[in-house]
């Protein structure tokens, strides 16, 4: 997401990598400087130089640092903060979730956006918002449609998608959707060693009511399924009852 920011007076580009991997850990990174500047100037069409002032990257990092405890990013051991040495071009501040955590990527994600668009962002400015994956089954956190955002944050895309305001502000949402059996199988072969990939498919709703948050986990030698009762425990109680159970077989844990 690229959009102005109040609190800086200067374009700010909070960027999300939802890679969920052995060899891809997720991060959200937030960065300013002259490329976020520029390239919010080639998507938008508006010239905003005069409008964003320099900004102190030692004060930068001291206010992301203040929104990170408040979202709750920096309270997780698998959550690490990294900074990037400054360029004349960008500075950035980047905080590193464990691979085996996506669960943790995608909450504290929602809650950011949330405020970044209800409070940070000038809405008298374009936001920009855009997904793009390297591989077809990374989850956009960005796009309603692919992975769920805070309800505030869904309703304000929503809104804007419907009653669009020339010259306040315009959305861009780019969906990824999901890939098909070919694209997957195309990609596991190309897996070396133990490699693996790891794609969060949502909730998965069976014929008795049983709800889970189901992944599937490919590997050189094949896929496994995972589903997960974290928010509604009792239906790991009802999941035996279902034909998905007896249909194949399942390692409780």
């Amino acid at each position: 997401m690229t959009y102005y920011s109040k609190r800086f007076h200067t374009i700010i580009n909070l960027r999300f990598d939802c890679f969920h991997g052995i060899n891809f850990p997720s991060t959200i990174e937030f960065c300013y400087g002259n490329r976020p500047i520029e390239l919010y100037a080639k998507h938008t069409n508006l010239d905003v130089t005069d409008q964003c002032s320099a900004v102190d990257p030692e004060h930068f990092h001291h206010t992301f640092k203040q929104v990170a405890d408040e979202v709750g990013l920096t309270d997780h051991p698998t959550i690490k903060e990294l900074r990037r040495p400054s360029t004349a071009d960008e500075t950035s501040c980047i905080y590193v979730f464990d691979e085996n955590q996506p669960r943790w990527m995608d909450e504290h994600a929602n809650s950011l956006v949330h405020r970044v668009l209800t409070e940070d962002a000038d809405p008298a400015y374009p936001i920009r918002l855009f997904s793009k994956a390297a591989y077809a089954s990374i989850n956009a956190a960005l796009s309603p449609t692919v992975s769920n955002v805070h309800d505030d944050a869904a309703a304000f895309l929503q809104y804007a998608k419907d009653h669009p305001i020339a010259g306040e502000y315009t959305v861009y949402l780019f969906e990824i959707g999901a890939p098909t059996w070919a694209q997957r199988e195309k990609r596991r072969k190309k897996l070396k060693g133990d490699a693996t990939e790891l794609e969060r498919l949502g909730t998965l709703k069976l014929e008795n009511g049983v709800r889970g948050e189901a992944s599937l986990l490919m590997g050189k030698r094949g896929y496994r399924l995972y589903l997960f009762f974290e928010e509604h425990p009792e239906d790991a109680i009802r999941f035996p009852d279902t034909d998905l159970f007896k249909a194949m077989k399942w390692q409780l844990g």
